[in-house]
């Protein structure tokens, strides 16, 4: 790519420095329509920089690729739920729909990063066309939430600059990982020439002024002139300036909100909500309004209320870091003594956020903590459950206790039964109990996890009203298929499957998931079904490609396979299934290159996978270089030493050049770990024949001919021929006639000569 016309990074100390390196790059691309978004997640919270992207861009594609739209709507309106006013409401889930008294089921951390995929894949398709490029300025990157920092990262590398060029701006403060490797290989630095300060508001109270500016750029400002102005004034001073700017921005929220409409961007996806109107919700309650009510007059109410809203909805959406954020300013405003309720309110929420973001050991001192203060049956129950989920789902591999975990479930199984009915004792037990199942299959007692997770059916059967706790009876229905497919149960698990998407016929998973039994039975065009209905009700996720990808390769589209494992490999660059995958499919279609190319793209991401390195082994003895081939197979076999396509390959080249006991030693190696597979006992006839050990080969070909998978015409040919070379004519002849009768053959005219001489007879 152009240097001049690249992805380009600016750094600057504040937003007027970046300003003048901003339109120097802005002006390199004159035709260019430029787009400016401030990405402080004080302002808008998690998306800030995104939202404001799509908020800008949607109603134009809306208008003239309606399609589009409605492929992205509920990506769309994750990121910039305003946008429901014009869209509509995309077809809620059960997830999506339930109250937060109902809510069971917390999306993984991974939502967003798929979040992130589908709007690239959107912007992609938008600026295809022959219409003029843009260029996207994004600002105050570092002060991103999360969410918007993976985005930009994964939009570097994933757009083309000549079409959607990134100019991304901030101040050098750190930035996420993902993020820092995508500016230094994907984006050219410009550093900010440093402008003058700044002078001193005039006016009477010049402090006051700049504090208000302050105030006014919702705590965004980086001209340090305005944030000292605003830490000379006192709290007292503050208050009024945050009042009247959380006034203006509640005006405008409900202005952003507006009233429910009626218009739909249809498709399955798009089809009405429940009470068929829509409406926004505005991002400002999820940064700058909890901001300004917790440093207004009425921090302890108001300032409360919205923070707590907004750690509630970035919760529910996903959005952890985000989440852990305000429920950070919770916990700095809760005491124990005078307000328990509030100190177990920041403190829950913020070990919920923790836990879903993998910081595990911060976790547990928190519940430790909250056991300790607290004595009631319906929190220790809560706090039992999300240890019990500690110990045995959320933990890294090494870490995991399941015994703990089962004695953590057993006790908030207890605690549910000691609820009142009013409590939602029945809901709480089922729930509890699949907790307990989920150890309970992790320990491998799979009968016992199944008859927890039917009594859990049973119980919301027998003791709720049918339309309460929806989401946890779908929850416990798919708990269901996937115990019954473990047990070998198919077709009670595709009837599980079946009444789990009729609950619940939006939620992509599901779809996914009983494509996957269906590809197992062998159900391809079924699975193929379900797979294209994952894919259109979210966002693309590795998984569903790749899975995709092998149905195609099991019924023969190997170039459909190959653009599946390519679209892996363009959402995820480390994806290793998908290397080897399509380094494979790459050898089966004839291009050895490609092949090699792709096993070393592969390793760069994991050096020390086998598989790779015998693939890319495989496809170097197509062009002929042994050598380097050689050199493969036995960096392979180094680091895996039963790793097949390495051991037979070698196997191969030791036959063809004499060195018979290796390629015995290498095929007796094989076979230790597929004793049962034909195609390895035929070569280790064959090359019992090369060595002349031809008692050694008619034995393997025997065997192989009693295994399934066979090529019996071949193996009863080299038979026959071993028989011959032995003077056995009687069973030469016999296995002749038999390889003749299976059909045409290559080697008609020598059996007919051989029978025809009478040897044997």
């Amino acid at each position: 790519m152009s240097e001049t016309f690249g992805h380009t990074h600016v750094v600057g100390a504040t937003r007027t420095d970046r300003l003048t390196a901003v339109e120097r790059v802005c002006g390199e691309r004159t035709s260019d329509a430029v787009l400016r978004v401030d990405c402080h997640r004080r302002l808008r919270g998690p998306y800030t920089g995104l939202g404001g992207l799509l908020r800008a861009i949607v109603p134009e594609i809306h208008t003239e690729q309606p399609a589009l739209v409605r492929a992205h709507h509920r990506e769309i309106v994750t990121v910039a739920p305003e946008l429901a006013t014009l869209l509509g409401k995309p077809a809620d889930t059960l997830t999506s729909e339930s109250s937060q008294e109902e809510r069971t089921r917390w999306y993984s951390r991974l939502r967003a990063r798929r979040v992130a995929h589908g709007i690239v894949d959107l912007l992609r398709a938008y600026t295809a066309g022959p219409g003029a490029a843009r260029t996207c300025v994004l600002d105050a990157i570092p002060e991103a939430d999360s969410s918007d920092q993976e985005f930009v990262a994964i939009a570097l590398r994933r757009l083309d600059p000549a079409r959607l060029r990134l100019v991304v701006a901030g101040r050098a403060d750190p930035v996420s990982a993902e993020l820092a490797a995508a500016l230094g290989e994907y984006a050219r630095r410009v550093d900010s020439p440093v402008l003058p300060a700044t002078p001193a508001a005039a006016g009477p109270d010049p402090d006051l002024a700049g504090a208000r500016a302050f105030v006014d750029s919702d705590g965004t400002s980086d001209d340090p002139a305005l944030s000292a102005a605003y830490r000379r004034l006192d709290a007292a001073a503050r208050m009024p300036l945050h009042d009247r700017r959380g006034a203006e921005l509640a005006a405008q929220r409900e202005r952003e909100e507006g009233e429910p409409r009626e218009h739909h961007a249809g498709g399955a996806a798009g089809a009405a909500s429940p009470d068929g109107a829509a409406r926004g919700v505005s991002t400002l309650r999820l940064g700058a309004i909890p901001y300004h009510r917790l440093h207004g007059s009425a921090a302890a109410t108001a300032g409360w209320d919205a923070t707590a809203a907004a750690a509630d909805y970035c919760l529910e959406m996903g959005f952890y870091d985000a989440a852990l954020e305000h429920a950070g300013e919770l916990t700095a405003r809760a005491d124990f003594d005078t307000a328990p309720d509030r100190y177990w309110a920041g403190w829950y929420r913020t070990a919920h956020a923790l836990s879903q973001t993998s910081r595990i050991d911060e976790v547990k001192p928190i519940y430790d903590d909250l056991l300790a203060r607290f004595d009631a049956a319906h929190p220790q129950m809560t706090l039992h459950y999300m240890l019990s989920m500690l110990w045995t789902r959320l933990n890294a591999p090494a870490e995991k206790d399941h015994r703990l975990a089962l004695g953590h479930a057993n006790t908030a199984v207890a605690m549910a039964g000691l609820l009142p009915a009013e409590d939602n004792r029945a809901f709480h037990i089922a729930f509890m109990k699949n907790g307990r199942a989920l150890v309970r299959m992790h320990l491998g007692d799979l009968r016992e996890s199944l008859s927890l997770v039917e009594d859990g059916i049973a119980r919301l059967d027998r003791e709720l009203a049918p339309d309460r706790q929806r989401l946890h009876r779908s929850v416990l229905h798919h708990n269901r298929a996937q115990l019954l497919a473990r047990l070998g149960r198919p077709d009670e698990a595709m009837a599980e499957y079946d009444e789990v998407i009729r609950l619940d016929p939006y939620y992509q998973e599901y779809w996914f998931d009983r494509g996957n039994l269906r590809y197992e039975l062998g159900r391809y065009q079924l699975a193929a079904d379900d797979y294209e209905q994952a894919a259109s009700l979210g966002s693309p996720f590795p998984e569903l490609f790749q899975n995709r990808g092998a149905l195609r390769a099991a019924t023969g589209d190997l170039d459909g396979a190959a653009a599946d494992y390519r679209y892996v490999l363009d959402l995820e660059p480390d994806h290793l299934d998908a290397h080897v995958c399509l380094a494979s499919l790459l050898v089966d279609l004839g291009q050895p290159q490609a092949a090699v190319a792709q096993a070393q793209s592969g390793l760069r991401y994991a050096p020390d996978d086998a598989r790779l390195h015998a693939l890319g082994g495989l496809a170097l003895l197509g062009l002929d270089r042994v050598e380097e081939a050689e050199l493969a197979f036995a960096q392979a076999l180094q680091r895996d030493d039963g790793n097949q396509v390495a051991l037979v390959n070698r196997a191969v080249l030791a036959c063809e050049q004499g060195r018979y006991p290796d390629a015995l030693q290498d095929l007796t190696r094989a076979l230790k770990d597929d004793p049962d597979n034909a195609d390895l006992v035929f070569n280790l006839g064959f090359v019992h024949e090369a060595a002349g050990r031809t008692l050694d080969a008619v034995g393997a070909y025997t065997r192989a001919l009693e295994l399934p998978g066979a090529d019996r015409a071949e193996v009863l040919y080299r038979r026959g021929s071993c028989h011959a070379g032995l003077g056995r004519s009687a069973q030469a002849h016999a296995d002749y006639r038999a390889h003749l009768s299976l059909g045409p053959s290559p080697y008609t005219a020598e059996i007919t000569a051989y029978l025809e001489t009478g040897a044997g007879v």
